[in-house]
């Protein structure tokens, strides 16, 4: 693939409504931003949440919002800005990598965020000696380790294949179903090992998902009370979150 690399964003290429979508682009980004960072600050000012080990959680999950709005949308309102469609191949490739490393610690944190509802709810009198400060950033490790693992994974498979041919990307930002479109050369295998570290990732993330909310919903069933609501409605959060990121795998 010779740099640099256009893409296809898919809509007119007239200036309105261009204008028009980076204006919708730019107040998701900055909402994005704007919210994620709110809940980071309010956070860190509040000694009492940060040290509780669910609220630390939700500000790493934060973090991890900002970045991967930062990863696709400058690139996206720069390009729509200037009428122009290209990214060079290694900006084409950090973004895959950034991408993939922030979305794949960003699922390991879910899972380990309804593991943390889980203890608190079924175990909250050892709530706090099982959730730890030293257990949290190990978990946390474990994201960011896994993360790696699984972007290398990727990359490594990607930046062996041949590119010749068309350089369109039919997308807003660089991402691995397209770029292996661009490849010369047959890519079911390559597909078919993009999709099982998928996975290989994914499918273990939402077990944990679905086994600690089922036991949860099987502890509080049978009884209602003040503490057992408190728990749901802590939970309905982190479900809509959970649903909209599995919904788009």
């Amino acid at each position: 693939m010779d740099p640099p690399l256009p893409i296809l964003l898919g809509l007119s290429h007239s200036r309105t409504p261009q204008l028009i979508l980076f204006t919708w682009v730019l107040a998701c980004y900055i909402t994005i931003l704007f919210c994620n960072f709110l809940i980071v600050v309010t956070i860190h000012v509040e000694p009492h949440l940060l040290h509780s080990p669910m609220y630390f959680l939700l500000s790493s999950l934060s973090l991890i919002d900002m970045s991967l709005g930062f990863m696709a949308a400058p690139k996206t309102m720069a390009n729509l800005m200037a009428c122009g469609h290209t990214i060079s191949f290694g900006g084409c490739m950090a973004q895959l990598f950034f991408l993939h490393l922030f979305g794949g610690a960003e699922m390991l944190l879910l899972a380990i965020m309804a593991y943390d509802h889980y203890v608190a709810t079924c175990h909250l009198l050892r709530y706090m000696a099982i959730m730890d400060r030293p257990r949290c950033f190990r978990l946390l490790m474990v994201c960011w380790v896994g993360g790696l693992i699984y972007t290398t994974i990727q990359m490594v498979v990607v930046t062996q294949l041949p590119f010749c041919g068309s350089n369109v990307l039919d997308n807003f930002y660089c991402d691995i179903p397209q770029v292996i479109k661009l490849a010369c050369t047959e890519t079911f295998v390559i597909e078919l090992l993009m999709v099982a570290n998928s996975r290989l990732l994914s499918l273990p993330c939402f077990l944990i998902l679905l086994i600690s909310y089922a036991v949860i919903l099987a502890t509080l069933q049978g009884y209602f009370r003040k503490g057992s609501g408190k728990a749901l409605s802590t939970c309905s959060s982190h479900h809509i979150v959970v649903s909209l990121i599995y919904l788009f795998i």
